[in-house]
């Protein structure tokens, strides 16, 4: 036995309901769409979609990027002092990472002991520095 159905069709205002979805998609077309992507040099950019630029480049961590995506999809965004010292802090750490490759290609191809020693120093000193500015760089960012 089929039984005839009792419930209501909602009536819509359909003008009023285009106003309200045009408006959700003005607001959500201003805030921007930022992603996550990985460069040409092993490291990381967020790089605004609706916009065609990149914010922030050579980021040296993907979970780092994704930190920086999420606060800025969430309109939270970092004041320009802000700004500024991440993409110091990260072009410091793309400078450290690049000396490291350099300093393990002397280490590989020298004869000479003193070079060595010199260069396996220097090493040292620029990992500890990518350490240190690692960790600055988590804590700029919360």
């Amino acid at each position: 036995m089929d039984t005839k159905s009792t419930r209501k069709k909602p009536s819509y205002n359909r003008k009023q309901l285009a106003e309200k979805l045009e408006n959700l998609s003005d607001r959500v077309a201003s805030r921007g769409i930022y992603i996550s992507r990985k460069n040409d040099y092993d490291q990381w950019d967020v790089y605004d979609y609706g916009r065609d630029n990149v914010v922030f480049d050579n980021i040296p961590s993907r979970d780092i990027a994704e930190k920086i995506c999420e606060r800025y999809n969430k309109n939270l965004k970092y004041s320009t002092l802000k700004h500024a010292k991440i993409r110091s802090i990260c072009n410091n750490i793309s400078k450290h990472s690049t000396d490291c490759i350099f300093y393990l290609y002397t280490i590989q191809h020298t004869d000479d002991f003193d070079k060595y020693l010199h260069t396996k120093t220097r090493l040292q000193y620029a990992k500890d520095q990518i350490k240190k500015l690692v960790s600055d760089l988590i804590r700029t960012l919360f």
